[in-house]
This record gives C-alpha cells, structure tokens and sequence, in this order.
C-alpha cells in the first residue's frame, strides 16, 4: 500500500515535470516563432535589443525579453520608449484595418522612435546637456538620415532647417553658442515628434504614443542680417529687408519698434515676416516697408514684452537737419528737390508739384538718373520755350527736354538750331525735324 501510494506520488511528481518542461519548451518555441516573423516582416534593423530599457513577455514576466516592433493584430510587446523606461506603446487590434493605414502608422512609430533616439542624445528630459550636445550638427544629420523614405518629406525638411539655422548661428556672441543650439534642436525636435505622436493616436483614436514633456522657451535672435541698417542704402535701393536668424519665432508674440530721435517708439511690426519659426524678414522697400525717416534712430524687437535685439540705424550726412517731413523740408529749403527724389523719398511724379522753383539743372538730374522720368517738369519747360526764356536747342542741349518731345517747335527754329541738335554726339538726333 505504502509502495502504491509512493509510485503514484512519482507519478505525479513526473507528470507535473514533463508538464512544465513542455511548457517551458511551448514558451521558447513562441518566442523564436515571434522573432523569426518580426525578422521576415519587420526586417533585422528593428531588432536590437535595449538591455537598458527591459521589455517583459507578457506571457512570462520571467522570460528573457522579446524586442521588436509589434505588428497590427500581433500581440507582441510595443517599441520601447527611449528616456521614458518600462513605457511601451503598439498599435491596438484594430477590425478591418486598411493595410495603408497600417503601414502609415508602423513607419509613424519607427520615425518617432528614430526622433527620440536623436532627442536623447542632444539631452535628457530635465533640458542639461550630454557631451554628445555638443556635436549637434552630427546628431541632427543621423537623425534625417536614419528617417525612412516613407516618413512625410516635411518632417526631413524641418531637421533640414534646423541644420541650416545651427550653422548660422554658431559662432555668434551671446547666448547663440554650441550648447544653445543643441539644446534649440532639441526642442525643436520634441516638437517635431509630438505632432507626429499626435498624427498616430488620432489614427488609431487611442493614445498609444504618449507625448514629450515640452518646456517653455522665448524666441531668442543669433544673428542679424545686417547687424545695423544704412539708411543711404535704403534710399537707394541696395538694402530693402532685414534677416533675423534664431528660434521659436511665434509671430503673434514678436513686435517691431522704430525708436526715433525724440525717444518715441512707433510699433512697425506690420512689414514683418516669418518664413519659418527659425527665420523672420523686415521689409523695408520704400514702396511698402518700414518708412525709415531722418530722425529713426534704432529699430528694436520684443518677444512677449522683452526686448531680445536692437539694430541701429545710420543715418547718412544729407539727411542732418531734415525732418520726417519731406515737403516742409523742400520747401524751407532744406533738400533741393531733385535730390529727394533721386534718394525716392518723392517720386518724380510727386514731385512735379514744385516744378517752377526746380531749377534746370535739377530737372535733367531727374531725367537722368531716374527710370522712366524722361517727362519730369515738361510742361514747365514747353512754356519756359514758348515764352522765349529759352531756346528750343538750348533746352534739349542742357538736358531738360528730349529732342523727340522738341519736335512740334521745328517750324520756329532756324536751321542753325537744328544742326546743332543733329551733330550734337551722344543724342542720336540725326532725323530732328527732317
């Protein structure tokens, strides 16, 4: 009896044995068989392990960990989240699920998982830099590269912009050194994988990514282009915007003053644009720019009441003495006429309201040095002939009428006059009255 219940205590004891060994060989089997699909449909690049960050079999917390990137439908462990540990996220069953939604969102969630590679190394989560910060530019390039053909071109294109900008400033006095920009681009980039975390879990209407912790930031300015305006080159036409190269520009929270000499401040933020949030323009054409004035003295920016750049404005020597008042200034006697408008703070059109005080040698500057003002003051000058202050030849010798608008006076000009008018060089005058 004793021997009986001995064997059948063996018995059981061997039976529970083999049970858990094959439940155990079960297990193995289901993790090769999980890792040979992952291989065949996820390929060999997804599969590295990270031993820092554990990933537990579900069906055994005990198990060694199963890696990879989970599969619609499959019931694997998800990606782990790189800097957030014992987080994972996979994408749910989903019934009827286009396959080109499922291979949106499967190559969504390696784009994020390469943006978090690339965010961990420009820093931790708390904002102190890593040594690695400090070859930002590398991190950045790894990160565009890494990013698969299939991820959207804009999120490249903005790893590309942030490139560009990095260059740019680096190397600028002030805040905008090695470690600024390494940690800029990491914000930029937490924005960046955000709004593609957002994408994915609107997909799937669950949340599935869970969303960086985003700090606050103020724009800051690296660099301006260039560093302060010449008012001579604005009059001219040589300079008609300003560059202002720097980060998390938001345009509702940036103002532009112009600070003139009486210390006033006008706000001119309306010429200001922003192509991209790391990049703003100053318009500052004569036609519709920022009207700079003889008593402009600096133009300076606020980013939410602060002020983060200030450019001075040279003033060039001829506009000493003048006021914001153009007309009160020709008028005193201040700028000649001609002048003001060759520097297009008049057009010649505008300015034909003062043309019987315009002396003619003002009237053929005009005519020579401005496009298209081969007209300024001709009736003015069309009565000075009629009424014998000048002659005809004089008048298109001295410049200040053309030879073709000379023409209707041919039948009261002596022959004389005329030769003199076709053999003068340079006019090209040869068919004058013929």
């Amino acid at each position: 009896m004793i021997l009986n219940l001995n064997a059948n205590i063996m018995n059981t004891s061997s039976r529970e044995s083999k049970a858990s060994m094959n439940q155990r060989r079960k297990n193995s089997y289901n993790s090769v068989f999980y890792l040979i699909l992952l291989l065949l449909l996820s390929g060999c690049s997804s599969l590295s392990p990270n031993p820092q960050i554990p990933v537990q079999n579900p069906k055994n917390p005990k198990n060694p960990q199963i890696p990879g990137i989970p599969l619609p439908g499959i019931p694997l462990p998800g990606i782990p989240l790189p800097g957030i540990p014992g987080k994972n996220f996979k994408i749910p069953d989903i019934p009827d699920i286009p396959i080109q939604l499922k291979v949106k969102i499967e190559n969504s969630l390696k784009a994020i998982e390469t943006l978090d590679k690339g965010i961990n190394t420009l820093g931790t989560l708390g904002g102190s830099l890593v040594s690695e910060s400090r070859n930002w530019q590398s991190v950045l390039e790894n990160t565009r590269k890494e990013l698969t053909a299939d991820v959207k071109s804009t999120i490249r294109n903005e790893i590309t912009n942030l490139i560009d900008t990095g260059i740019a400033s680096v190397g600028e006095e002030g805040r905008c050194n090695a470690d600024f920009v390494g940690q800029r681009s990491r914000h930029a980039l937490i924005g960046i994988r955000n709004n593609l975390a957002k994408e994915v879990n609107d997909l799937v209407k669950k949340e599935i990514v869970p969303l960086k912790p985003v700090e606050t930031v103020e724009p800051a300015i690296c660099k301006v282009i260039p560093d302060s305006v010449d008012l001579a080159e604005v009059d001219t036409n040589k300079l008609k915007e300003l560059k202002f190269i720097g980060y998390d520009f938001n345009p509702s929270s940036i103002k532009v003053l112009l600070k003139k000499s009486d210390q006033s401040e006008v706000d001119v933020s309306d010429p200001l644009d922003t192509p991209t949030k790391y990049r703003l323009t100053l318009n500052l054409s004569r036609a519709n720019g920022v009207q700079l004035r003889p008593t402009s003295n600096k133009l300076i920016v606020k980013a939410n009441g602060s002020i983060i750049s200030t450019i001075s404005i040279i003033q060039p020597e001829y506009n000493i003495g003048l006021t914001d008042d153009i007309w009160a200034d020709i008028y005193a006697g201040r700028i000649e006429t001609a002048k003001a408008i060759i520097l297009n703070k008049i057009s010649w059109q505008d300015g034909q309201r003062n043309c019987p005080n315009v002396r003619y040698d003002e009237i053929a500057q005009v005519r020579k040095k401005v496009d298209g003002a081969g007209d300024f003051c001709l009736q003015r000058v069309r009565g000075d002939i009629n009424a014998g202050n000048v002659s005809t030849s004089n008048a298109i010798l001295q410049g200040v009428i053309s030879w073709q608008n000379a023409q209707s006076q041919c039948r009261f000009m002596l022959e004389e006059e005329k030769d003199r008018v076709r053999q003068e060089p340079g006019l090209g005058a040869s068919g004058f009255c013929r």
